[in-house]
């Protein structure tokens, strides 16, 4: 009697054997988490607190939009390259203009939820945080020019969300 004729979990197909079969092409299993996503809540919460305090400042002290993004932490090069290394996480949380802030909010709104529901606060706020420095890292390197916004960091949860399609296809 040859191996394959006493194990119960083999099975042939045409001339190959696969052994363990069941094992192999489960499909990995994940918890998604239904509770409310209050870390995309409290950093949409921040984003408009400050955008608010941005332009009331702005407002009573008369400062034109560039100084209040000065102020506040916008990304610029000749100010990162003498040591404001700092500058490079808040601009993540600053807005040129409502419409911007809009934008980003929605989005935000919209993949938010979904990612931290997948991978869970922790894993979410780490992806956001990482890939918002990451994109203002990339703008610095890559463009002298002053900016700001959390695009980096959307587009790293749209990045994380085509991860996961990838590697948990159904």
């Amino acid at each position: 009697m040859h191996d394959y004729e006493k194990r119960e979990t083999d099975y042939i197909e045409g001339e190959y054997e696969v052994i363990g079969a069941e094992k192999r092409f489960q499909r990995p299993k994940f918890e998604i988490n239904m509770r409310p996503p209050y870390v995309t809540y409290s950093l949409l919460l921040i984003n408009i607190v400050v955008w608010l305090m941005m332009n009331i400042t702005g407002l009573l002290f008369g400062l034109s939009q560039s100084k209040q993004l000065l102020i506040f932490g916008a990304k610029v090069n000749e100010l990162i390259a003498r040591g404001q290394f700092w500058r490079l996480f808040t601009a993540m949380f600053l807005h040129i203009g409502i419409a911007h802030l809009f934008f980003n909010s929605y989005a935000l709104y919209i993949y938010g939820p979904v990612v931290e529901q997948l991978f869970g606060r922790g894993k979410y706020l780490t992806i956001y945080l990482v890939s918002g420095v990451m994109g203002s890292l990339f703008s610095y390197v890559l463009s002298p020019n002053p900016a700001a916004g959390a695009s980096g960091a959307i587009f790293g949860l749209m990045g994380s969300l085509l991860y996961f399609r990838t590697n948990y296809r159904y």
